[in-house]
């Protein structure tokens, strides 16, 4: 994704006054940034959203369409394997196709699987319709900061408060997302989470038609790596196939190796694609030269790893174990998003105080105090009190990092690459998300089946924390499921907590003061 291809050349008025003065229905600059503000916020809401809302209600989904634990992590993934997929395409495409249209036909495409999202029949339908919402987001994220820059080209100051806004919407809607996901579930059932997003896109279709000029200049010069997507694609997807079907189908299956073949080969591919094109690669791999951009993409992935990677699980738990609704669910994880969101404040001034180094360490290493914990305290007649502390921790540690993570990729970046930066630190979060849905899920199907004591009929209702249906097999099935599934939680806070002391300890030896050019420490 490259937001650096923005056309700000000389012209004789600045690009938002020239994007609001062709055609019909004129609207002045001013009104026309406020307007584009306002629907990149509401956009990163609504996108952002999608991934955390989904979690509460995965407990009803499944129980709806008898889904196992691998079509559940589909729900999660095929979403933001897509979105991860083609992020990184946009920003090239957006310059030749135009990014104002490509941020329409995104919105478009949203609703239009928000749509099919809610009317599905089985969980292929669901999953299928969760990619096309994925794609969807993909062209809507991947323009947004680009809109940003483009109206606000003669105002720096207010772009800076515009991408607060957008930042702000996208870390608000994923810390109150489960609660928000709750509400709608408990009222009117896991399809309201999709069918909700109809009437904000449609708002939000009119608003950009009424008040953003579609005219505007593309580059017809900009060169679309379709070769790039594709592996990148092949890629993402192949490893995540490979990691959801093994429990299900065993490690050395034959549909498990030539996945995991594949994989490689898309892999080996794409790099040598990258290496191959130099300055005209979709990936400048120059940028992992710089030791604190490889350090900040490390860590945007492990972020991602042991808060949305485990979310699912340990929501299976609360509902299974506890007997929770998704509103008690969502109000748990307030627990964790309340203090993510007061943390956040004190960090910039913290990293002013000592470093950048030092508030990402602080801040890694925090979350891996609460992840251990978690995993000391996590035991099969566990209550939600329990996991109180941890969370909070968990909190603290993820708001003293979510400020800077962003700023970081951007700000090391030479200017040529800001964009490209943007986008591998973009995607490197829904990537995260994925492969710790993956491993995670493989954690506890690999404890549930441990268990020799579990009759085979139990465990596909032990590896989704059912509880409530396995009474109908007795009090022993129920035991030994709650066992397995609280070692399995046990073993999956033990490794995110191995993580985030990994990325703790990135922070403190790659994040360097000499990397940020022209800046003090």
């Amino acid at each position: 994704m490259s937001f650096e291809n923005t056309d700000h050349s000389a012209a004789p008025a600045p690009a938002a006054q020239a994007s609001t003065d062709s055609g019909d229905g004129e609207i002045g600059p001013l009104r026309e940034r406020r307007w584009v503000t306002a629907i990149v916020g509401l956009s990163a809401v609504v996108m952002t959203l999608d991934i955390s809302i989904v979690n509460v209600a995965l407990p009803d989904i499944a129980a709806d369409f008898g889904a196992g634990l691998e079509q559940t992590q589909w729900i999660i993934n095929a979403y933001v394997l897509a979105f991860a997929a083609l992020l990184l395409t946009v920003g090239s495409a957006s310059d030749r196709l135009g990014k104002r249209r490509m941020f329409l036909a995104g919105h478009l495409v949203f609703a239009a699987s928000s749509l099919l999202c809610a009317l599905a029949q089985t969980d292929a339908v669901l999953i299928g319709g969760r990619a096309a919402q994925g794609i969807g987001a993909a062209l809507v994220f991947g323009t947004c900061l680009a809109l940003l820059s483009e109206v606000y080209t003669d105002d720096s100051a207010g772009r800076t408060r515009a991408v607060g806004v957008f930042m702000a919407c996208g870390a608000g809607a994923a810390a109150l997302g489960p609660l928000v996901g709750g509400v709608l579930v408990e009222l009117g059932g896991w399809r309201w989470i999709f069918a909700i997003n109809l009437p904000i896109g449609v708002f939000v279709i009119a608003a950009i038609l009424t008040t953003m000029s579609l005219t505007e200049r593309t580059n017809t010069e900009s060169r679309i790596d379709w070769i790039s997507t594709v592996l990148i694609t092949a890629l993402f997807f192949g490893a995540n196939f490979a990691l959801l079907s093994g429990p299900d189908h065993g490690w050395t299956s034959m549909l498990v190796l030539t996945s995991a073949t594949l994989t490689v080969a898309a892999g080996v591919a794409a790099f040598w694609r990258q290496r191959t094109l130099g300055d005209d690669a979709m990936v400048d791999l120059s940028l992992f030269r710089i030791p604190t951009f490889s350090a900040v993409i490390f860590i945007s992935f492990a972020v991602r790893v042991f808060s949305f990677g485990i979310f699912p699980f340990l929501i299976f738990w609360l509902s299974g174990a506890d007997g929770f609704s998704p509103v008690q669910t969502g109000a748990v994880l307030l627990f964790l998003a309340i203090p993510m969101i007061v943390a956040a404040g004190p960090s910039l001034a913290l990293a002013r105080a000592v470093s950048l180094s030092a508030t990402l360490t602080l801040s890694m290493s925090t979350i891996a105090a609460g992840l251990a914990w978690a995993a000391v305290i996590t035991a099969p007649n566990m209550t939600w009190t329990s996991l109180i502390g941890p969370l909070v921790l968990i909190g603290i540690g993820s708001g003293l990092s979510m400020p800077h993570i962003m700023d970081i990729a951007m700000a090391v970046a030479p200017a040529r690459l800001a964009g490209t930066a943007t986008g591998l630190a973009n995607t490197a979060f829904p990537l995260g998300t994925a492969a710790g849905i993956a491993v995670f899920g493989a954690l506890i199907h690999g404890r549930v089946d441990a268990v020799d004591t579990l009759p085979e009929p139990a465990r596909p209702l032990a590896y989704v924390a059912d509880f409530d249906r396995l009474t109908l097999l007795g009090q022993p099935a129920v035991e030994a499921a709650r066992s397995a599934y609280a070692s399995g939680l046990t073993t999956v806070f033990a490794v995110a907590a191995a993580v985030a002391l990994a990325a703790a300890l990135v922070s403190l030896t790659a994040v360097r003061t000499k990397d940020f050019p022209g800046r003090e420490a």
